[in-house]
């Protein structure tokens, strides 16, 4: 099955009653946008990025860092992540991210997998794959943009 990513809208009075209070209950009805696998790829593209895209898929407000929840480097030991990492974009990150997507067309993604490891998107359904995922990325920056709302992670 592997490990999987999504994201869901939480209104930005949740979100600072959740910063307030960490033990605070979320409401579960905000939009829900899935990612799949694909997050592994996106994360490995935007991580090394300057400015907000850095934290397009880990979030700006974890108790941990994405690399500290997922073995995702072959030097980190089996017994250092929990394989779950649950992360928040903050409403200024949301803003600032979706802006920046903006720039970032679906044809530099491709073309930036193609480099990163030509495989990925080899074959179309593999460009297909990942076209969807990144426009569902982009929906979920930009839904959560116009609301002034978070954005909360679930990669497990």
């Amino acid at each position: 099955m592997g490990i999987r990513a999504s994201f869901r809208i939480v209104t930005p009075e949740a979100f600072a009653a959740c910063q307030a209070d960490p033990a605070a209950e979320l409401p579960r009805d905000g939009e829900r946008f899935d990612i799949g696998k694909t997050w592994f790829n996106f994360h490995h593209i935007f991580r090394g990025e300057a400015g907000p895209l850095r934290f397009v898929i880990a979030g700006d407000v974890a108790e941990k860092p994405l690399e500290g929840n997922l073995i995702l480097e072959e030097s980190q030991g089996e017994d250092e992540g929990d394989c779950a990492h649950f992360g928040y974009v903050s409403p200024v990150a949301v803003k600032a991210i979706a802006e920046e997507l903006k720039k970032f067309p679906r044809w530099k993604m491709v073309d930036r997998l193609r480099r990163e490891q030509p495989m990925w998107v080899q074959h179309k359904d593999g460009r297909d794959r990942f076209c969807d995922a990144f426009d569902e990325l982009n929906r979920a920056y930009a839904t959560a943009a116009k609301l002034g709302a978070a954005l909360q992670i679930v990669i497990c």
